[in-house]
């Protein structure tokens, strides 16, 4: 028997469990992904056999900003985000197949961190980024559309770390476990790299680590 004190930040619980996960008093059986809400009155898990459990604490906004779900509707209740919402659970239940597959709790944390960023690419590039990128993807066009020799360059959030030279190059958007960020150092190693070579002429690559 686990017990949760009120803290006022609704979180994502994930568990693999032998024999499930009650929430008490509500009685409710836990989806091994779940979305609580704000805790006013403490709570109970109480699980059988072995178990892992995972929890992410959240700012109150990201239920309603990540997944449209009110943050009041699940004040001392739960939602389980693997039900079929389309708008909801887009690629959950596999990602959590991945979860459960993981060997150790560092490599389940890991991958959940993964589902959690997802998310917040979805949020900031599909929205509060919308009409930038916009205005990036015009500036592009003209570049493509001109008879220069060029490499267009798109690197992730910049950090200041040190040069490494060691970032994966013209990856897809759907690559999986990138952190999306890349030093200063490294994208002007790449740059300078590309005075000396012609194997990205007239291409656009995204570097990342």
């Amino acid at each position: 028997m686990l017990s949760f004190y009120a803290d006022g930040f609704p979180g994502l619980l994930y568990h693999q469990t032998e024999g499930g996960l009650v929430a008490l008093p509500h009685k409710k059986r836990m989806s091994p992904l779940s979305l609580y809400g704000q805790t006013i009155k403490p709570v109970q898990l109480r699980a059988k056999g072995k178990y892992v459990i995972i929890v992410f604490q959240l700012y109150p906004f990201v239920p309603k900003t990540f997944w449209g779900i009110p943050p009041e509707s699940i004040q001392d209740d739960c939602y389980n985000l693997l039900r079929n919402d389309r708008h909801v659970n887009s690629g959950l239940p596999q990602w959590v197949e991945e979860v459960h597959a993981a060997e150790t709790i560092q490599e389940k944390a890991d991958r959940l961190t993964e589902i959690i960023s997802h998310f917040w690419r979805h949020i900031m590039f599909g929205w509060y980024l919308k009409k930038a990128f916009r205005d990036h993807q015009l500036q592009e066009e003209y570049i493509f559309a001109s008879q220069l020799n060029y490499t267009i360059v798109r690197p992730s959030a910049f950090t200041n770390g040190p040069i490494t030279r060691n970032y994966p190059i013209g990856f897809s958007g759907d690559k999986k476990g990138l952190q999306l960020k890349i030093s200063r150092a490294d994208v002007a190693d790449f740059m300078l790299g590309q005075l000396k070579s012609d194997q990205f002429i007239q291409k656009a690559v995204s570097i990342s680590h």
